[in-house]
């Protein structure tokens, strides 16, 4: 047995076997400088994974600011997000009206209804001059308002059309009061516009104002009248349309599209009141027949929502102003709406006294006062409750960076050294 033992440990060992892999797990009774060194070298190998990744992240974020600034396409190949893509900064009101085309126009649909209601107008005051002077009945209608029309006008309103009609005379020349307030109120609509810097805006008007006068005094001299009722000494000399309404609505319509916002209202229900003054003077001093002022509203109404078509650029609100008006919508409205449901009372009574319009009934002509009255407050009341909110909807077409306007511009890089 002991010798056996001996041979064994004679025996040479085969170096080409394979040795047996140490066990996974460490021995209970490992050194304790053993365990220290492997968690170290483990703190070791983390540290640096750590450092790669944060130096990754950190290329990342560095790339990532400098696409930014650039507005490029971040590239697949660099940080998290391959696909990013950076939408350009808005810092100037030309880059805004590229992705807003509303800052530098109103909308089609409203140009489209500027467009309706300046035709609907002008043909009104075709329709208006053809029924009054090319018809009997409309010439005899039109001579019986005008005999006895100021001791029928109620007293608020005969006073001022008085006061307007009072004319003087300088040199050849008779310049009535209505012309001198006429020429205050442009003068007032093109210091409002230039203080405003609307330059557009003042080529509109001074074209709208141009060629609403200059048509009003030509088709006053061009259109013809033929005499038909022989019941009164009345001139057969065409007067329609009358000019000097004609001059004192383009001028009110001027201040209510230079003026701000906030004065809009107030300067549509002035402009109501001193045009249907004037109107009324002109007729209370002899001057024009009813039909003339009718017509002469209806042509310059027209023609001011033409204009409106022609809005844009300056022309419009600053960006950032552009908010929706009580006061706009409310008295637009009311004024629509009473100028309609006076028209319509005013066109009853009309059918009403048609039958006596052959006689010059007494009553048809105290008739008739009633109804160019209503005619003469309704027809600027409806007119410039429309031009009002035609105004506001083509100046201050409503969107986000409409109101609210541009972003602020980052600072340059000067400022931003200092």
């Amino acid at each position: 047995m002991h010798h056996s033992e001996e041979q064994a440990e004679q025996q040479p060992i085969d170096s080409s076997a394979p040795v047996p892999a140490p066990p996974t797990t460490r021995n209970a009774t490992a050194e304790p400088h053993d365990i220290t060194e492997s968690h170290h070298a483990a703190t070791q190998d983390t540290a640096v994974h750590a450092d790669a990744d944060l130096h990754v992240d950190s290329s990342s974020s560095v790339a990532l600011d400098d696409a930014a600034h650039a507005n490029k396409q971040v590239p697949a190949s660099v940080g998290a997000f391959p696909d990013l893509t950076f939408a350009p900064t808005v810092t100037t009101m030309s880059e805004a009206s590229e992705h807003d085309p509303l800052q530098r126009r109103p909308k089609v649909i409203t140009l489209c209804v500027s467009a309706v209601f300046g035709v609907l107008f002008l043909a009104l005051a075709a329709g208006c001059w053809w029924l009054l002077v090319r018809t009997l009945a409309g010439q005899q209608l039109d001579n019986m308002a005008l005999e006895g029309f100021a001791d029928n006008l109620p007293l608020v309103l005969r006073l001022p059309a008085r006061a307007l009609a009072v004319s003087f005379a300088i040199g050849p020349v008779s310049i009535s009061v209505s012309l001198i307030l006429d020429v205050v109120i442009g003068v007032l609509a093109l210091g409002v516009v230039c203080v405003r810097k609307r330059w557009r805006l003042l080529v509109q008007i001074v074209v709208f104002a141009t060629i609403a006068i200059s048509a009003a005094e030509v088709l006053k001299r061009v259109l013809p009248r033929t005499m038909m009722d022989n019941s009164t000494l009345s001139p057969a000399v065409n007067t329609s349309p009358s000019g000097h309404v004609a001059i004192a609505a383009v001028s009110v319509c001027a201040l209510l599209c230079v003026v701000p916002r906030v004065w809009r209202a107030l300067c549509a229900v002035f402009a109501t009141l001193y045009t249907a003054e004037v109107a009324f003077s002109v007729i209370v001093g002899g001057f024009h027949r009813p039909g003339d002022t009718i017509a002469a509203m209806l042509l310059v109404f027209g023609l001011a929502c033409l204009m409106l078509c022609a809005t844009g650029g300056s022309g419009m609100d600053a960006p950032g102003t552009r908010l929706s008006s009580a006061s706009i919508q409310i008295v637009a409205s009311l004024m629509i709406t009473i100028g309609v449901c006076a028209l319509m009372y005013a066109g009853y009574v009309l059918y009403q006294l048609a039958p006596g319009i052959m006689f010059h009934a007494m009553w048809a002509t105290w008739a008739s006062h009633i109804a160019m009255n209503f005619i003469g407050l309704a027809l600027p009341s409806l007119g410039f409750g429309i031009i009002l909110a035609l105004r506001h909807a083509t100046a201050s077409p409503l969107s986000r960076l409409g109101m609210l306007g541009a972003p602020p511009a980052p600072p340059s890089r000067k400022s931003a050294s200092r």
